[in-house]
């Protein structure tokens, strides 16, 4: 899989998940529990299937995409 599709991929699963969360009021400790455990399965999937010469666009493209996702929902929202 393309580093990009697949940074891309877990960036909107991730930011999805929290999104959804926090839309239905779950506590912060379990957003934030559920975000410790789904951050180590993503670098456990990072270390797997990226080479270390792309792990760096890995990083980007999940943060942009995550962020974009985050930010969009903070706009519809407030």
């Amino acid at each position: 899989m393309d580093k990009y599709v697949l940074g891309v991929l877990l960036g909107a699963i991730y930011s999805i998940l929290f999104v959804t969360m926090i839309y239905l009021e779950v506590n912060i400790f379990i957003i934030l529990l559920c975000a410790a455990i789904t951050m180590f399965f993503i670098l456990r999937i990072l270390e797997r299937k990226v080479k270390d010469e792309d792990k760096s666009f890995f990083k980007l493209s999940f943060i942009i995409v995550s962020g974009i996702i985050f930010v969009i929902f903070y706009l519809i929202n407030f």
